[in-house]
This record gives structure tokens, C-alpha cells and sequence, in this order.
């Protein structure tokens, strides 16, 4: 009996006799989050588990991988604001929005 293990471009299996005869789940698609790159890393990563508890507070919890892009600053980060955004807004910066989580990747950026 010959088993071998077959990664593929979507999942991975056991394969026997050229049949997958244990498939893992199939996993959730990607979370992406963007962060401001004008923020110290401590209160970087502080805002992305804000914008993480917001997605779960409105889409309930992500059990999936997550990609984290940077950008600029303020500025930048509301131009990639989308429809499948969820955005936090720190209360100790007046409210500005520091992250955001979205489904769709965002285009023309840079993993952080």
C-alpha cells in the first residue's frame, strides 16, 4: 500500500491508488488588514486587534489566514475603504481611523 502525500494549489490530501482518501477542511478565504505605517509597531498591532474585534463584532470570528498590508498614513488608509471594509476608529486619536478588515484585497499594496 502506497500513500503519498499531494499538495495541490487549493488543499492538500493523502492520496492512495490515486484517490484522496483524507482531504482537509477546506479553509476560509483570507482577511486583509490595513495598517497605518505612521503609528509606533506597539499601537500598530494594537489597532489591527481592534480591527480584528470589529469584523468579529459585525461578521463574527474569522478562523482563517490574514494577510497585513501597511500604508502611509491616515490619508491613504481611507482610499482603500471598500463596501466589505470594516474600519476602526481609535478614541484616543480623535476618532481617526487607524485599521481596517476587509475580504477583498486590497490593490497596489505592500505586505507590512
Amino acid at each position: 500500500m502506497a500513500f503519498e502525500w499531494r499538495p495541490s494549489a487549493r488543499h492538500g490530501g493523502i492520496v492512495h491508488e490515486g484517490r484522496v482518501v483524507d482531504e482537509p477542511a477546506p479553509r476560509e478565504p483570507y482577511l486583509h488588514f490595513v495598517v497605518r505605517k505612521d503609528l509606533t509597531w506597539r499601537q500598530r498591532a494594537c489597532q489591527l486587534i481592534h480591527a480584528m474585534d470589529a469584523w468579529a463584532a459585525e461578521h463574527g470570528a474569522h478562523d482563517g489566514p490574514i494577510l497585513v498590508f501597511g500604508v502611509r498614513d491616515q490619508d491613504e488608509l481611507v482610499e482603500y475603504v471598500s463596501d466589505d471594509a470594516v474600519v476602526f476608529r481609535e478614541p484616543h486619536y480623535d476618532n481617526a481611523p487607524t485599521a481596517l478588515a476587509r475580504r477583498s484585497r486590497p490593490d497596489g499594496l505592500r505586505l507590512a
